[in-house]
């Protein structure tokens, strides 16, 4: 015998401390309490200083039977916190409930499937009762557990309703001035004076965290048919982050024409994790390409070119970002490959937040100190290195200069 709660709202928080001492009669609602007072201020810590959303995995993929794509997705174990601060570890791959179809509402193609987790709880372990008010019925029970669980549930939502469950879009979450008001429901006084108090949680429907949604199809559900990317998400733990974790060119070093030409013709970025694949674009809005790994040169960083590609910025073997230096060999100017960049300081720099390792995260990019592993424990930034190309003459001119004096014999 059970009894399941899933949607209960967020309840009040306990101020009542209890105060022990001896000789003291300890009740049921004394330890109901003190359970209380400890729950729903550690719920209000979770909510206030980390907010809600996944915190880890709960990806959702499509499911590993083909003959079960039509209807079914897999959402890999993981961890998150919902809008009342409540956790939800799902220590396991699950499949969740079959994707509603039959319930698609009629203009379907406005409207989009969204998986939400939901925290739900729920009484077990009847036993009798020993002792209450009620003791002389010989058949009265009470459940002496509860168990906090989760359950997946779908949702038809118009695509344009996802800001409500706090997702990111390309176009945000604000209303068109055309539609009426132009600003969003906030927590800015009204015109009598009140405002939304900071400690009542804005929960989205359901209490739902959102883990995907699908795109309109009639086939079975492949992976370029699920969209993560804007789910509510905390920051994962530093360890949880993908960083740089080497470079082949000498980071503030000096390169000669000649191993610019055998060595670092291609410049490579090495990440300790695979990057979510993405379709290659010139500019695309996510990933490795032209807008997202440059590279500039220039005598300083206040008057910068930048440098020509040979081929399109893009990423090999899923974890190794590659630029390939254009050598102009076709200018008359130059006599040898890449001497348009003879004493000059070329700079590069990978704009990180906007490049996905395979779990959805931006990579940790921040080349603090000029040492790798790169980041600062916080995903995204901007990975910025340089280098200065000399000549070999230059090479051994500099050598030349820094050869110890030598000693003065005296007779």
């Amino acid at each position: 015998m059970s009894r399941e709660n899933c949607d209960d709202g967020c309840g009040d928080l306990a101020t009542q401390r209890l105060r022990y001492f001896t000789g003291r009669h300890m009740t049921a609602r004394d330890f109901r309490d003190e359970q209380a007072y400890h729950r729903t201020h550690r719920l209000l810590h979770n909510r206030m200083l980390h907010g809600w959303g996944v915190v880890c995995g709960l990806h959702v993929e499509p499911h590993p039977k083909q003959n079960c794509q039509r209807d079914h997705v897999n959402v890999s174990c993981g961890f998150a916190l919902d809008c009342c601060g409540r956790e939800i570890p799902v220590q396991k791959d699950v499949v969740p409930p079959p994707v509603p179809w039959n319930e698609r509402p009629h203009d379907h193609y406005e409207y989009v499937p969204l998986l939400c987790v939901e925290y739900c709880e729920a009484e077990s372990e009847a036993v009798p009762v020993l002792y209450s008010e009620q003791n002389c019925d010989p058949q009265r029970r009470e459940n002496s557990r509860i168990d906090e669980s989760y359950r997946f549930n779908w949702h038809w939502i118009l695509k344009s309703a996802l800001p409500e469950f706090h997702w990111k879009t390309n176009k945000g979450g604000c209303p068109d001035a055309k539609d009426g008001s132009p600003c969003p429901e906030d927590d800015c006084a009204d015109g009598h004076g009140r405002r939304h108090c900071c400690l009542e949680p804005r929960c989205p429907p359901h209490h739902c965290v959102p883990l995907a949604y699908l795109k309109p199809s009639d086939g079975t559900i492949g992976e370029d048919d699920i969209v993560m990317l804007g789910r509510p998400e905390l920051d994962p733990p530093s360890h949880l982050l993908t960083h740089i974790c080497r470079i082949n060119w000498p980071h503030g070093g000096d390169v000669t024409l000649d191993d610019l030409a055998k060595n670092f013709s291609e410049l490579r970025i090495s990440f300790d994790r695979r990057l979510r694949k993405v379709n290659p674009q010139t500019c695309g809005p996510s990933g490795v390409n032209a807008c997202t790994f440059q590279v500039q040169f220039g005598g300083g960083p206040e008057d910068l070119d930048f440098v020509s590609y040979a081929a399109e910025p893009h990423v090999e073997n899923d974890c190794v970002a590659v630029f390939r230096i254009n050598p102009d060999t076709n200018d008359p100017r130059f006599k040898r490959p890449y001497s348009y960049l003879r004493g000059q300081i070329v700079f590069i720099t990978l704009k990180c937040d906007f490049i996905l390792d395979c779990h959805g995260h931006s990579v940790d990019g921040n080349h603090i100190g000029g040492v790798l592993p790169s980041g600062d424990g916080v995903k995204g930034g901007t990975f910025e290195s340089w280098f200065r190309v000399i000549s070999d003459d230059d090479k051994n001119q500099n050598q030349y200069q820094y050869q110890a004096p030598k000693t003065e014999q005296t007779s």
